[in-house]
């Protein structure tokens, strides 16, 4: 699994600064440049979603071991020795760009230390419904660009790796079982698999590898296209009947999906998650509050403001039409990029997911391909006049998540940048912006605005009641007057997952200076990339 990043905020460090620092410090860029290599050789897969070509950047590829990774891997080690090699470098010496790495680099690994505890080992929900491994994993291959020959050699090697790495995934949710510790969705998962199955002799997975090989000016395509194919049917399949397997021979001990407050260490491993999630240590009751305050300020405008009532519908004829029309209109609001090359594909049926509207696939850093947005046609995205495909679009492309990496790449000064992701202020900014461009259309928006606002703040807020307050399915029950089943089971099942969306986009409101014009914010909140919240607001 690929390692996850996180953060701490120091205090004091700042206090009585005045040291006016001349340019970079020369030990800090490597440093940082000596880090990001070390994280690209300790994982291939890290390495080839983040590079076209690794050797541009130091990265020797002999060192790096082909291999779909580990799931459950203890970094204490490397995170400490990290840790204090980071510590060695004097604030004051830094200019603000390299203050900024230090503060987050700091965070992330303090958390991942946290998070490394043995008492948290068997905690993970390794099979969420949102984002579970047996959903990645698919992604993953259908997702895997092929630039060379050489990733072509690659890809069998990792095809050929599935059946050691779902053997960890057994082992892993095994032991959660040992320990009462086996808690997900199961309806929900075992669908998901079976549907991977039953897709076996149509597989999307083979369609899009082999897309990809004739993509590429080589020989032997047709036999690399047979080896690919061959493999999955042997490798790939096979695993996932295994993992279905034990799930359904685990079934007596997978416990009821309810949040983590009813887990062993739940509160405390929920509290780390915050932190991930939202990008602050900032207590939850506090979160809690600024949530509740945020829906009541809303509710007040739903009740006292004129707004449409009718469902609004665009005239947009197509998905593309959309992104061009976003495209268009950005510009006198947002810093300009260059032009963004980009495709945008719907997914087949067994690549779709209940819940996931659309997402955008990291491009590498050294990006020369089209960006890639795939949307769930199955499920969503058929009526193209549909607002929510609008603000989904929006949301992925422009100005989300595609026109931030775009920014990115023109403007993060360092490579060891683009491996902060923090989800709070990454998902945080795509909803601010899919909301944002509700301001391009020629339609009145107030009511459709403050009735996503009000689905935010509650469901943000019903993260916290479930998974850290406590609250069943019964009281939920009881409090709305109707079965709430399938909204509980995707809270409890995916804890904080609705929090980087919703409380982040709260974030950016809460930041918003009235002040300095949408288009200097624009540009101070994407300026450092995607970092803790503590740390924008710190250097903002």
């Amino acid at each position: 699994m690929k390692k996850l990043l996180s953060i701490i905020l120091s205090l004091c460090l700042l206090s009585g600064c005045t040291t006016k620092v001349e340019g970079p410090n020369k030990q800090f860029i490597d440093f940082c440049n000596d880090y990001f290599i070390n994280e690209m050789e300790s994982d291939y897969t890290t390495m080839h979603q983040y590079l076209e070509n690794p050797k541009d950047y130091g990265v020797d590829v002999d060192r790096v071991e082909i291999s779909l990774g580990h799931v459950n891997e203890d970094t204490t080690k490397q995170v400490e020795q990290t840790l204090d090699d980071l510590k060695s470098f004097k604030y004051n010496d830094l200019d603000t760009t390299q203050k900024v790495i230090y503060d987050e680099l700091e965070k992330e690994l303090n958390w991942e230390l946290k998070m490394n505890d043995e008492k948290f080992m068997y905690t993970t929900n390794i099979l969420s419904s949102m984002g579970g491994i047996h959903e990645n994993l698919i992604t993953f291959f259908s997702e895997y660009v092929l630039r060379n020959e050489k990733d072509i050699q690659d890809l069998l090697i990792l095809i050929e790796d599935t059946p050691r790495y779902m053997d960890e995934v057994i082992a892993y949710i095994k032991e959660q079982a040992n320990q009462n510790m086996l808690r997900f969705d199961y309806d929900t998962v075992t669908s998901s698999i079976q549907e991977t199955l039953a897709s076996k002799d149509n597989s999307s997975i083979t369609k899009e590898l082999q897309k990809e090989v004739d993509t590429l000016s080589i020989e032997n395509k047709d036999s690399y296209k047979k080896q690919i194919s061959d493999s999955i049917q042997q490798y790939v399949f096979p695993a996932y009947q295994s993992l279905l397997d034990t799930i359904v021979s685990l079934k007596d001990k997978v416990q009821p999906v309810t949040g983590l407050y009813n887990t062993e260490n739940g509160l405390e491993y929920y509290e780390l998650l915050v932190e991930k999630a939202t990008g602050t240590t900032t207590s939850i009751e506090d979160i809690q509050e600024q949530l509740q305050d945020a829906l009541t300020d809303v509710l007040y405008n739903y009740t006292y403001t004129e707004y449409e009532t009718d469902p609004i519908s665009t005239t947009f004829n197509s998905a593309e039409e959309i992104l061009t029309f976003l495209n268009d209109n950005y510009k006198s609001y947002f810093p300009e990029v260059k032009d963004m090359n980009y495709e945008l594909t719907p997914l087949d049926d067994d690549q779709s997911t209940d819940g996931i509207v659309a997402y955008f696939v990291i491009p590498s850093l050294d990006n020369t391909l089209p960006y890639q947005i795939r949307y769930n046609q199955r499920d969503y995205g058929k009526d193209t006049t549909d607002i929510e495909l609008y603000t989904t679009l929006a949301h992925e492309g422009i100005t989300g998540h595609m026109y931030q990496a775009q920014y990115n790449a023109e403007n993060l000064e360092y490579p060891i940048q683009f491996l902060f992701d923090n989800s709070g202020l990454a998902e945080g900014y795509a909803t601010y912006a899919q909301i944002y461009a509700l301001n391009y259309l020629d339609l009145t928006t107030t009511g459709y605005k403050l009735e996503s606002e009000m689905n935010f703040y509650l469901t943000a807020l019903l993260d916290i009641e479930i998974n850290y307050n406590g609250l069943t399915l019964d009281e939920l029950n009881s409090q709305y007057g109707m079965d709430m089943s399938t909204i509980y089971n995707q809270v409890a099942d995916n804890p904080t997952t609705f929090l980087s969306y919703y409380y982040g986009y709260l974030q950016i409101l809460n930041l918003k200076d009235q002040k300095m014009s949408d288009m200097d914010f624009h540009n101070n909140l994407l300026k450092y990339g995607n970092v803790y919240f503590d740390v924008l607001k710190k250097h903002m």
